[in-house]
Order: C-alpha cells, then structure tokens, then sequence
C-alpha cells in the first residue's frame, strides 16, 4: 500500500469530523471496521445505517467541536499512527485538550483505502479530572456526557463503556513496558512479540533501536508512548498490548519505514 495514500485517508478522518459531515467519515471506514476509542471500551463496529458507528457519532461527535493539533505522523505497512492533541469543545463551555496516541490499520478495498481499525489511546480518567476541575460546568460536563453515552450506546453497552474507560493495566503496564525496556538491553524478549512498521523484528534488530520510553498513556490492556530518537532518522511511537493476566504480549513500534514531512 502507498504509504502517502494511506497518511491522507486517516488525515481526512478529523477534517469531517470538525465539519460535523457523519457520510463523509463513515466512508472512510471499512464494513466491519472497528472504532476503539478510547481502547479498553467495547468497539463500536460499521454494520449499516443506525448501527455502533452511527451511535458513536451521536454520542460523541454531534454535540461537540473536535479538532486534532497533531505531534507526529508515522506509516508502516499496514497501519498509520499519530501523536495528537485532541481538542474538545463541549456545548457545557468547558473546553478540554486530550493528549493520545492513535492507531490506524489500513485495509486495500476495490474502491480504495479503507480504514479497518482506529485505537484511540488516551487516559480517560484523568480526562475526568480535569473536566471536573473546572467548577460547575466540568461536573455538568462530565454528568452530560455519562447520559449521551447511556442513551445512544444503551444501557448494557453504555455501562461496559464507562467500565473500560477507567479499567485497565494502568501504572502496572507502565512500569511493565519500562521492565521490558530494561529487559531487551539485558538480551532478553520474555515471549513478546516484537514489529516494527508492521514486520517482526528480531532480538539483534530491536537492540539497534533507541528505547528510551516517554509520555506513556495507560489505555486498556494496552501502554502507548513517545519514543524519542528511535531511530537515526527521528522520534518513533511504541503500541504495547497485554493479555488478560496482565502481562505484555506485543509491542508494535513504528518510525523508521515512512514519517510525514509535515503535519
């Protein structure tokens, strides 16, 4: 896949969303796409008209304005990820700026690049906090938004929702990804599966690399960070996925296959 076409469908993703157009963004998406935002919440899945997607839409985007200041733009193979600050205007007048990391996988159709998953990695109690820091409004906010998501997602689902957004590894699968860090200095994998831009790397491969972990975000069974100067070429980003038992079994590295000249 073209590593340029790919970066300009998922840059379209936030252009329809800030200009509230629901066809144009459902079209970038593949039948069976899954939406995972943040990760850790049930996917909302593209089915037909009125289906999760659509849900997710009304619950989260309609009522809002949602623009993306984004950091860094990497492509692998398969998959694009961004470092992004998302920012929020809430119709309460509470505005909010939410650092993520997010994860694209691209899928080849015969009409085209479609988006087959997006992985949105961001904190969403400490999202809470912030908004409830802000008075009267924040606690409005943050009670306005429990509602949409029962409303529109339903019942079962929307208490599965607001259950994965505060549960997780959190700072147990912080400090596991650091552990596995040291451990791959020391000549070590452990059983992780290891890719980078969406190919295996080896032992010998991933000691070539400079790890050096920073900003990490604790999304569901899953730890996204910055990672500074990965390769000669610049900064990298690391997507870190565990099991249910709590322990790491992928890392998904990206930043040396294709990076944007300019965001």
């Amino acid at each position: 896949m073209n590593a340029e076409a790919m970066l300009e469908l998922v840059r379209r993703s936030p252009l329809h969303v800030g200009r509230h157009d629901r066809e144009a963004w459902r079209a970038l998406f593949a039948e069976g796409a899954r939406v995972e935002d943040p990760v850790g919440t049930p996917p909302c899945v593209k089915r037909g008209d009125g289906d999760d997607l659509d849900r997710f839409w009304n619950t989260f985007i309609r009522p809002n304005r949602v623009a993306f200041a984004p950091k860094l733009d990497l492509v692998g193979r398969r998959s694009v990820v961004r470092m992004v600050a998302i920012e929020t205007a809430m119709q309460t007048g509470v505005s909010m700026s939410v650092p993520a990391y997010l994860l694209y996988e691209i899928v080849e159709e015969p009409d085209g690049l479609k988006i087959a998953r997006l992985a949105a990695h961001w904190e969403s109690s400490r999202t809470s906090k912030a908004i409830m820091a802000q008075g009267l409004r924040g606690t409005a906010s943050v009670l306005l938004s429990s509602y949409r998501i029962l409303r529109y997602l339903g019942p079962s689902k929307g208490r599965a929702y607001i259950q994965g957004s505060q549960s997780g590894v959190k700072r147990k699968g912080k400090e596991a990804v650091l552990a596995f860090i040291r451990g791959v200095h020391a000549g070590k994998l452990d059983g992780v599966e290891v890719e980078l831009d969406d190919r295996p790397l080896t032992l010998e491969e991933l000691q070539d690399l400079t790890l050096h972990p920073a900003d990490l975000v604790a999304s569901g069974r899953n730890v996204a960070c910055l990672l500074p100067s990965l390769v000669d070429r610049g900064d990298g980003l690391g997507f870190f996925e565990f099991d249910e038992a709590g322990s790491l079994k992928r890392a998904r590295l990206y930043g040396a296959y294709f990076r944007a000249t300019a965001c």
